[in-house]
């Protein structure tokens, strides 16, 4: 999870997510599996950072805060132990995305979001992540460098969310986008030639 937050130093706003998770934690009695890891970052031109400069309006220089729930899972020695903790974990992490991420505008990180355990919250997944992050410009540049999809075939994010053709039409139709052709006069400043070349 991140969110934007303007002034959040300054105006205190960057805690009052994280005490409304305490809070929830508390009033739901959910067990809190690790410590909250809570960090501040300047925007990035990366299109898969969930602080991506492209969530921000041009000379918006806003902080962003991240909030993340941390999970010690026991050693794969004590398989009812890691189901447990797991099980309480993705109860928690709903709960958290269903009563405070509305409130707050909150975005997951792509790559450390639960696996969906049927074809409604795949749905979901893909809706959320389509409409956070410019994927189909994404997919435009793994598709140059992975033209057969070797790459992503064998991981369920990747194949299933990310680079799934479901997903990257809902990113075109959310992230819409011209890419303008422009002549040598364009780049001159004189005039731009609407008709290729």
């Amino acid at each position: 999870y991140q969110r934007r937050v303007r002034d959040a130093v300054r105006g205190g706003s960057d805690m009052t997510h994280a005490l409304a998770l305490l809070e929830l934690v508390e009033r739901q009695r959910h067990p809190l599996p690790g410590p909250l890891e809570q960090r501040w970052s300047a925007p990035s031109d990366a299109l898969l950072c969930p602080a991506g400069r492209h969530r921000l309006r041009d000379g918006d220089e806003s902080l962003f805060v991240w909030l993340g729930v941390v999970l010690y899972l026991p050693t794969r020695d004590n398989d009812a132990a890691r189901a447990q903790l797991g099980d309480a974990f993705r109860t928690l992490c709903c709960a958290w995305r269903d009563a405070l991420w509305p409130r707050f505008n909150a975005v997951e990180h792509w790559a450390k979001v639960l696996r969906p355990r049927n074809a409604d919250e795949l749905h979901n997944l893909r809706c959320r992540v389509a409409a956070n992050y410019p994927l189909d410009r994404c997919d435009i540049a793994r598709r140059s460098v992975d033209p057969h999809g070797r790459l992503i075939a064998d991981n369920w994010l990747l194949r299933d969310v990310i680079f799934h053709a479901d997903t990257i039409k809902l990113s075109e139709e959310l992230h819409q986008c011209c890419l303008l052709y422009t002549s040598d006069a364009a780049d001159d400043r004189i005039s731009v030639d609407l008709g290729g070349r």
